[in-house]
This record gives C-alpha cells, structure tokens and sequence, in this order.
C-alpha cells in the first residue's frame, strides 16, 4: 500500500479542529485565547496542558508533550500515525489520497465498509440472542459474567443451530460482504453458521471496531474445540490484535504506570478489568509471536 499523500494529511488536519478532537477526549476551559485542562498524559492537580486554536496545536508545559491534532490522537489512543489519520479522515469525511503505490480500492474499501457494518449487525443478533437464553445467560452468571459486566463487555450467544444467522444475513449483505466477515461460510452444500452454541465476545480493534468475534462453547463435554476466534480475512488479523486493546486509551493504570497486564484470555481480561486494572489485554491465541 502507498504512502498517504501530503496534501490528504494536510486536508485531515483541517477537517478537524483541535479544540473540538482534544475535548471529546478531555473537557477543557477556555482561558482569554487558549484552552485549559488537565494534562491527560500525567498526573497533575493544576491545568498546564493547554490547546491554541490559532495555531492548532496542544502543549503541556508539565510534562513536555506537544503537537498537532494526529499527534494528540496517536498519544491518547496509543495508535500509530496511519491508523491515528484514517480515524481522523473518517471523524472528517476525507477521502485519502496516496502516493507512490495505490491505497484499497474503491471495491475493497466498500466490501471493509459493509463487512464492519455486518459486524456490528451480527453483535445486535448475539446480544438479543444472549437476552432469550438462560443456559447461557446462567453460565456466564457462573462466571461472574453476567448482567451488567455482560452489557460492559457487549457478551452475547450464538444458537446452536446451522442457518440462522446465514439465513438472516443473506436477506440484507451480499456474498462478498458476508464471507469476509467469516461469521457464516459456504461450502458444496450451500450456507452454514460458524458460530454456533457458544458465548461470543466482540473483539474489537484499536478504533473500537468490531473486526471478529471470540466463542466460548457452553457443552464441557462437547468435542469441539473450546475456544474459537474469527478466521483470518479482510478485517480480523489475530497477531495484528489484543483483546481488549480498544480500552487501552482510556486507562487510568496504562497512564500512571506505562505497563500493560497480559493474560491469558478474554474472562481473565474482563475479570481484570471489573477489579479495577484497566490496562489487561490478552492475545487472541496460544502463542506469542
């Protein structure tokens, strides 16, 4: 993929107005000419972070940290420069441009669109799902999982039953969109469900977009395999994500201390989490690479 051209990160930049991006993060006061806050990069009782709409930038005079609203971005929400732009170019409706080699194209781009809207459908149906059933509902329970830790965490279930989500999702996306899910396969005897008689967990990526699904089967005594993720595809790549990373950006813990936990799985992350250490992450597999 080629490099974004500058004049689309200069379009970027003023599509979106510091004062505006900075204070969706963190509430400031207008001060004469500036804006005032809490430096969210460290600790401190008096505002010494403030944001200049004249010049577009942010300046902590406690800690050092400056920039413009891409670096802002990349600092809070922990993300690289590319994927702090294309946040950015969507929160502002720009349409990058590259250079030297082709961004996704215009098909490609429409099939991520339709299969992250699929993806956020889908969650509706598990969590309206988890709601009607109470095997499932109990075992989470058990788990310490249930109520409202499961509405936090967006759990939901998946019948056990080969067709219906296929069924439904046919109705409303089309071939493409749906296999690059993974959510439902096709094979020589025609459509079938992936996910099916397990809990599901959302996975989300560092945007806070739904790109796959983790399962839990409910049967202890079935053969399948316990856990399964989301097959590799257009949007869920497992070595390239941490369950959990989308809540990185507001953690308390992670700022204080510059240190993630990483666990074993998503019970553990959320166990974490729910006891107050908001910097877990777990990988989404048996090995580290």
């Amino acid at each position: 993929m080629g490099r974004v051209a500058r004049e689309s990160i200069e379009e970027v930049r003023r599509a979106n107005d510091i004062v505006d991006v900075v204070n969706a993060y963190v509430p400031l006061q207008k001060r004469g000419s500036q804006f005032w806050a809490n430096c969210p990069f460290h600790d401190e009782k008096t505002p010494s972070f403030t944001v200049s709409p004249q010049r577009q930038t942010f300046k902590c005079f406690g800690c050092g940290a400056y920039g413009n609203v891409i670096d802002f971005v990349m600092e809070y929400e922990k993300l690289d420069f590319r994927e702090a732009l294309e946040k950015l170019a969507d929160r502002g409706g720009v349409a990058l441009a590259f250079e030297g080699g082709r961004g996704p194209s215009r098909e490609e781009r429409s099939t991520r669109a339709k299969a992250l809207d699929m993806m956020e459908w889908a969650q509706r149906g598990f969590t309206a799902n988890l709601a009607r059933n109470d095997d499932a509902r109990a075992y989470l329970e058990a788990r310490g999982l249930g109520g409202e830790v499961a509405e936090r965490w967006g759990l939901g279930y998946a019948p056990d039953e080969f067709h219906r989500q296929s069924d439904a999702a046919r109705k409303q996306f089309d071939e493409e969109t749906i296999l690059a899910t993974g959510l439902c396969k096709k094979n020589e005897r025609g459509w079938y469900d992936f996910f099916r008689g397990r809990v599901t967990f959302p996975i989300r990526d560092p945007r806070g977009r739904i790109v796959g699904f983790g399962a839990r089967l409910l049967d202890p005594e079935a053969k399948a395999q316990k856990y399964v993720n989301s097959a590799e595809g257009l949007l869920f790549h497992k070595s390239k994500l941490l369950y959990g990373v989308d809540k990185l950006a507001q953690s308390q813990r992670l700022k204080e201390t510059g240190r993630v936990l990483l666990m074993e799985g998503y019970t553990d992350v959320i166990a974490a989490h729910e006891a107050g250490f908001d910097n877990a992450v777990a990988p989404l597999g048996t090995a580290l690479t």
